[in-house]
């Protein structure tokens, strides 16, 4: 691995003995650390820019190929015999989390610990937040704060029923059979480099599996409509959204964001960005960044 490169991969074992490619990025002078969960059909290589920058300014950050994507699912030589793209289930996923806070625990020992996820990853935090069986268990107990990007709470545009009772049917038979169309780049973000990167990316293929899309949506409308009553009152939490975002619901992220009972809460949105916060250009990464490290700084006092 070249010098400059500002992270460290490693392979580590996690629940189920599976396998997973990690990466960390250590702040020279560390304030606090962040767990980082990516999308569907992502992996850690997305976010190599944002994770730098964060780290530069004192907040350290562990991230993980999830159960079923990037380098976890499809590293021939590395990844574990059972492990391939699109295998992986909501209550599987809850569970690496909470083995990666457990990671981060002993690795940083004594840090403030935050949590963030985007698009997929970001309904998982918020879904861990608000299992009501999980939490007291200890990993939940260490949250210091939450961010949550771009969640999968609703899709902008929902699957016409036909389809959706297609994909549960077919689900029932073939579970981690892969969704056949693929996430459209441009509707991703306004960046022409950052889409075309996605196109040519051979970590990246379609959304999941039909479990795993099924699972995901699953998570997000029950957070929605039922489990948010679960939510720590005493744990902030942040949310950010564009509101053009073509994916997921910025309606549904508010909404949500009215219901929860959090004592310290705020909400961000972006006029007029995308999904992909992080790569959306008019300043709009740059403030996404700006905003991300106000409030760890803030709730590491």
């Amino acid at each position: 691995m070249p010098a400059s490169t500002p992270y460290t991969e490693a392979w580590l074992t996690g629940p189920q003995n599976t396998r997973f490619y990690t990466r960390t990025y250590k702040a020279d002078t560390p304030t606090a650390v962040l767990v980082f969960l990516h999308g569907a059909a992502e992996h850690a290589g997305r976010y190599t820019d944002m994770h730098t920058s964060l780290a530069s300014q004192g907040i350290s950050v562990f991230m993980f190929d999830q159960r079923g994507f990037g380098k976890t699912a499809l590293d021939k030589e590395h990844r574990s015999k059972d492990s391939a793209y699109g295998k992986t289930d909501a209550q599987c996923q809850l569970d690496d989390m909470e083995w990666a806070i457990e990671h981060v625990q002993l690795e940083f020992g004594g840090l403030p610990i935050f949590v963030m996820g985007a698009s997929m990853g970001g309904g998982l935090v918020l879904g861990l937040m608000c299992d009501e069986k999980r939490a007291s268990h200890k990993a939940v107990a260490a949250i210091r704060g939450v961010i949550t990007g771009s969640p999968c709470l609703t899709l902008t545009k929902a699957a016409p029923r036909l389809v959706l009772w297609i994909v549960k049917f077919m689900a029932f038979f073939k579970p981690y059979m892969l969704y056949p169309i693929r996430n459209k780049p441009e509707d991703l973000s306004r960046d022409p480099v950052t889409n075309a990167q996605y196109l040519a990316d051979p970590l990246i293929k379609t959304p999941g599996s039909l479990r795993s899309i099924l699972d995901m949506l699953g998570l997000g409308a029950h957070i929605l409509s039922t489990s948010y009553i679960n939510w720590p009152k005493d744990t902030p939490v942040l949310f950010l959204h564009g509101t053009a975002d073509p994916v997921t619901s910025c309606e549904s992220t508010k909404a949500l964001f009215e219901k929860l009972q959090a004592e310290d809460k705020t909400m961000i949105t972006y006029p007029g960005a995308y999904h992909e916060l992080h790569n959306e250009p008019d300043d709009v990464r740059e403030k996404c960044l700006a905003d991300v490290v106000a409030f760890i700084q803030l709730h590491c006092r």
